[in-house]
């Protein structure tokens, strides 16, 4: 920005300027066209300033404009995020309601580092009647079981966990066999004849049975996940199925806990 002291020279100009176009009187537009180059000069530097002063409000503009533009996309998105939330939130009531289960709703709040992909911390525990082996489910079906518990938290074992396992059985053909995790993240059902009707696309459900090896009380008629692939185990000596489960685990962000 131009300097008051800067400015004296032309200031002091124009006020010589004036003083002879008063001397001319009505020949003072001659005297104009004679000084027009000098004038020009002399309101250069004017005009830079005010060009200088334009481009920094324009530049102080601009900033404020997107700053506004970025909290206001960040409002947007907090807004949709708190919907998607209360939808959620919204489902696991109703099927809080609906269900004959005693229901303890939980938000998952951190993952396992060990096993990221296959187990999930939840914000409730023992002072909230969690128990050890208690069934976890989410708005789809079966997400997992609680395999240990503190205070205010516990550990759930999802679906997809190696260590997992539960008695299921198809809707449509009835077929029963054992459901376990996997390392590949997805889940396989497995003691099952070649001659079992198996089809991909067919649903799997918990079937209620007891396991000597868990327990877990698993209520009847849960939804597990859909068939994805049938193979022969390497055995040879009967088939097996890979499930894909029904919730999106690496997405769970509220689950249900079933308090026997």
């Amino acid at each position: 920005m131009i300097r008051i002291k800067n400015l004296i020279p032309l200031i002091s100009f124009f006020f010589l300027v004036l003083i002879i176009v008063s001397e001319f009187g009505p020949q003072r537009i001659i005297v104009f066209d004679s000084l027009k180059t000098f004038l020009e000069i002399f309101t250069y530097p004017a005009k830079i300033s005010n060009l200088i002063i334009s481009s920094q409000r324009i530049s102080a503009e601009n900033l404020r404009l997107k700053t506004e533009n970025t909290l206001l996309n960040y409002e947007v998105g907090h807004l949709i995020e708190m919907k998607n939330e209360n939808d959620r939130l919204t489902g696991l009531l109703d099927l809080k309601k609906s269900s004959k289960f005693y229901l303890v709703a939980a938000q998952v709040i951190a993952r396992d580092p060990d096993n990221w992909a296959s187990t999930v911390i939840i914000n409730k525990g023992r002072q909230d009647k969690v128990r050890e082996d208690a069934v976890v489910i989410g708005q789809k079906g079966l997400v997992g079981i609680v395999a240990e518990t503190g205070l205010t938290t516990s550990r759930v074992l999802l679906v997809n966990d190696p260590n997992f396992n539960s008695a299921c059985f198809l809707e449509r053909s009835r077929v029963q066999g054992l459901l376990t995790g996997s390392l590949f993240g997805d889940c396989r059902l497995h003691f099952l004849s070649r001659k079992d009707d198996i089809a991909v696309g067919d649903t799997v459900l918990t079937s209620g049975l007891t396991l000597e090896t868990s327990k877990s009380v698993f209520p009847p008629g849960l939804i597990v996940g859909k068939v994805k692939f049938v193979g022969e185990e390497s055995s040879g000596v009967g088939k097996y199925c890979l499930v894909s489960p029904v919730e999106e685990l690496a997405k769970l962000t509220e689950v249900l806990i079933i308090i026997p």
